[in-house]
């Protein structure tokens, strides 16, 4: 065997070295990943379970004369808006179910496209009043203004449903 056949030989061999090595560090990094993944499943596996529980007593809240729904009506009334899908994970509310409600009581709903914004009339009352004083583009400055309906004002106007208006020099709020 000549020189060179043995240094490619060597070579050869040292590779595959590296790469048992490089496998082997692969190896132990997916049963790592393996391990987290059924942890993982495990915690969602236990949050469904209990998702589902509190659902089944909202559920049969509900069915009990509409508690449910007038909790969350009552609830939307005091804050001046919720969001559909945040009424449905902390009450198991369904959104079709509590839409239908809001709407035979007069709520504005804004559909934002994967979520509802349901709105009671004051509060869009109380929000253009406090907009109606800035007279500046800045959205900080109009956040402030709108004060505890801050959330209602960002949700709004990240959804182009509240806007500043140069040529009138004053923040709209388009709920149609």
């Amino acid at each position: 065997m000549s020189g060179d056949e043995k240094d490619c030989r060597k070579e050869i061999e040292r590779l595959e070295r590296v790469v048992v090595s490089s496998l082997n560090a692969l190896y132990e990094s997916l049963s790592l990943i393996e391990k987290r993944l059924e942890r993982i499943e495990r915690l969602m596996k236990t949050t469904r379970t209990q998702q589902s529980l509190h659902m089944s007593k909202e559920s049969l809240r509900d069915k009990k004369g509409g508690i449910g729904v007038r909790d969350a009506l009552e609830e939307i009334e005091r804050r001046g808006f919720a969001f559909a899908s945040s009424i449905y994970l902390s009450k198991g509310i369904k959104p079709r179910k509590l839409l239908a409600m809001a709407r035979t009581r007069g709520y504005k709903i804004v559909d934002l496209g994967g979520d509802y914004l349901i709105i009671s009339l004051s509060a869009v009352a109380e929000l253009e009043s406090r907009l109606s004083s800035v007279k500046t583009v800045d959205q900080n400055i109009a956040s402030k203004a709108a004060g505890d309906l801050s959330e209602l004002f960002e949700a709004l106007r990240s959804r182009g449903r509240a806007y500043y208006d140069a040529r009138k020099r004053r923040w709209i709020v388009d709920l149609t």
